[in-house]
This record gives C-alpha cells, sequence and structure tokens, in this order.
C-alpha cells in the first residue's frame, strides 16, 4: 500500500501562495477579486467515510468504482491506494486543511455544501463529515461556505420543524455567505421525485417548509435569507415561483447530447441556458461546467446511480480560463438579473460523476483547473 500522507504535507506547502486572495474571515475581499463576481464551488463529499453503507464505501469497496488503478488518478488527493484499490482512510482534518489552502490558492470565494440532515441516516450523514471538518478548521483565512438543501431533506409534510433547527446553526455560523448585504444564501436542490416522495405530491407543502425556515433565520437575528431553486427552472418559472424563491440556476450545467462532446459544445450549450433560463425565472445565478464525464461511475455504478452515457473532453486551461470568463461577464452584463453576483462550478470535488474537479486530485495535485480561476477578472 502506498500512503499519501507526505506528499499532502509537501503539496500543502505548495499551494500555500505570497499573494492568496482568499475571502478574509470579516467578509471583506482583497481588491484583486472584488472587480470580478465571487465565484462558489459544489461540493459532493462521499470521499470522507470508509464506514459500511456510505456512498464512500461503495464508491472505494463495493462495486469499488475508483479501486481499478486507471481510475486512480481521478482521487482526492489524501486518498490511499494500492494495487487496484482505494481508501478515503487518508481523511483527516490536516487534509482537509490543505483543501481550505488549495482554495485561498484558487481564490475561490466560497463552497456549496451538498448538506444532508442527519435523521436521515448512515448513508446520509457521511456526506457532512467534510462540513464538520471545515467547521473544525483552526485556519483563520478561508472560503466561506452555503448550504445546498435538498428538498428531501428539509423534512415531509407537516414536519420540518427539527430539520430546521439543526441547519440553523450552519447559517448563523460567521464564515456562512451573504449576498446583497448579508442575507444568507442558501441553496435549493429541487426533484418532483421528492415532492411526491416527502411532500405527497404537493409543491405547497415544501412552500410552507421553506417559508418556516425563512421565518427562523430571520427570527435569529439575520437578514431574510436568499434562497436559490436549483433546477426547478429549467422550462418555466413555474417551480420557483411556487416556493417562493428568490432566485434560479441549476446545479449542472446541459450536457451535449453525445458521447465524447467537445467542451466548446458544452460552453456553448451553458451558454444557451443561461439566456434561457433566466428568461424564465430571474433573478439567476448562472452554472459554470469544469467537465462531465461520468465513465468510471458507469462502469462499476453503486446502487443508487442512473448509467448516463453522455461525457465530455476535458477542458484545456485555456478553455476552462475563457468560460470562467464567460460567467463572469454574464453576470456583470446583467446585475439585475444576476443580483447576487455571483457564479456557481459544477464542481470541487464530483471526482467520478463530473470528473475534472476544481480540488486537488492524485493526477493533478496542484489543481490546474482551480488555479484558472485566479486569470478571471
Amino acid at each position: 500500500m502506498i500512503t499519501r500522507r507526505k506528499f499532502l504535507a509537501g503539496t500543502a506547502a505548495a499551494l500555500v501562495s505570497q499573494r492568496a486572495i482568499a475571502q478574509h474571515i470579516d467578509g471583506s475581499i482583497p481588491e484583486i477579486v472584488a472587480r470580478r463576481p465571487t465565484f462558489g464551488a459544489l461540493r459532493w463529499d462521499a470521499w470522507y467515510s470508509m464506514d459500511l453503507g456510505t456512498a464512500g464505501y461503495e464508491l472505494a469497496v463495493d462495486p469499488g468504482t475508483l479501486a481499478p488503478n486507471k481510475w486512480h488518478f481521478r482521487a482526492p488527493i489524501h486518498a490511499i491506494t494500492g494495487d487496484n484499490m482505494i481508501s478515503w482512510e487518508g481523511a483527516t482534518q490536516e487534509a482537509f486543511d490543505n483543501e481550505i489552502l488549495a482554495a485561498n490558492r484558487f481564490g475561490l470565494d466560497y463552497w456549496v455544501f451538498d448538506y444532508y440532515d442527519s435523521a436521515l441516516g448512515a448513508f446520509h450523514a457521511a456526506f457532512n463529515i467534510a462540513l464538520s471538518y471545515y467547521l473544525n478548521s483552526k485556519l483563520v483565512t478561508k472560503p466561506r461556505f452555503a448550504l445546498m438543501e435538498s428538498s428531501a431533506d428539509l423534512g415531509t409534510t407537516g414536519k420540518s420543524s427539527a430539520q430546521i433547527a439543526r441547519a440553523l446553526p450552519y447559517i448563523q455560523n460567521p464564515h456562512y455567505m451573504k449576498v446583497k448585504g448579508n442575507r444568507p444564501l442558501i441553496y435549493m436542490y429541487y426533484t418532483s421525485e421528492n415532492v411526491a416522495t416527502y411532500w405527497n405530491g404537493d409543491i405547497a407543502n415544501l412552500r410552507i417548509a421553506i417559508d418556516a425556515l425563512r421565518v427562523a433565520v430571520q427570527a435569529a437575528g439575520l437578514a431574510n435569507p436568499y434562497i436559490v431553486c436549483l433546477n426547478g427552472g429549467l422550462s418555466s418559472g413555474v417551480v420557483p415561483i411556487a416556493l417562493g424563491a428568490d432566485c434560479s440556476g441549476r446545479y449542472v450545467g446541459p450536457i451535449p447530447a453525445r458521447f465524447s462532446g467537445t467542451y466548446a459544445a458544452m460552453v456553448a450549450e451553458d451558454r444557451r441556458y443561461w439566456a434561457t433560463d433566466a428568461a424564465a425565472f430571474s433573478p439567476y445565478i448562472p452554472t459554470v461546467n469544469v467537465g462531465f464525464d461520468p465513465t468510471p461511475i458507469n462502469d462499476n455504478p453503486p446502487r443508487w446511480w442512473t448509467i448516463n452515457p453522455k461525457s465530455v473532453i476535458e477542458p484545456t486551461t485555456e478553455e476552462l480560463v475563457a468560460h470562467f470568463q464567460n460567467a463572469s461577464n454574464f453576470v456583470k452584463r446583467n446585475p439585475t438579473i444576476c443580483d447576487a453576483n455571483t457564479v456557481l462550478v459544477y464542481s470541487w470535488s464530483e471526482c467520478v460523476e463530473g470528473g475534472v474537479a476544481m480540488m486537488p486530485t492524485i493526477g493533478n495535485p496542484t489543481g490546474t483547473k482551480g488555479l484558472a480561476l485566479l486569470s478571471v477578472r
């Protein structure tokens, strides 16, 4: 077995730049970042638990999605590898602090944590381990963070008070991301399947829970939260309006229909959908795809994965810089439509689905996709 702990330490030193440009703890940001919109990267954090019955276990052991040698390069840099095996046992507070240092080096403004309510069992709770590492970090300067609540994690019809109570302390944290002055930024991942399962098939029941969340946040002394409906405004504004959302957007942008599409085709689709989505419901937050290639998870799918044959060729650094700049320009040109002045990036850590993660990985320890953000104005 080959350990990566010594390599982690060396990489951490390399990632600490003398001109790191992260957002400061008091909320201010250096002038080089202030000239552009804020950028937040989505986190999907299966990479911190090897416990039986968790997504991390399934991806490492059974069916072992990233266990084959040929896929090790996709894994987070804290992974421990051997011959056709992989483990996340290198996930420590120190390893996560190295992620913070990397995000600071890239000038990333905030992370969006896929937040799962711990009452839903070990499979979901394991995704929150990275969020715990973030909150426990002693590093003073780090990206801010926001929660992405799923429409499956805010409770059920008539029962959401416990879930709201568990989420509220995160939103009260001094590092929590705010937009439009001091409004806490909350993403809501919507699916019609969740409404059918948890909200008696009636979106009005979910709206009641979201309204209760608003009331609770303001009762805690914070401003009215800025709630973004992800995936509900793909063809019309019906869902964001029904949810009482302030804004719409997508978790992942559109994927070109043909296998092995070019990144240029993805860029064109992203830009087309920014316009059509924003016309359906605004305000709007554009999503930038860093890439999309689910081949490893298609090859060895866990029980919860639906095969997706679509794939996009990995972008060059120059292509990625240009697309980040596209998003920055779109926001700056449309200050009313993009009133939160922010861009969402897919993704920081979708290592099996997105494939081209911003985070440092075994195959890309310096995180060149993250470094591309430094050139954006």
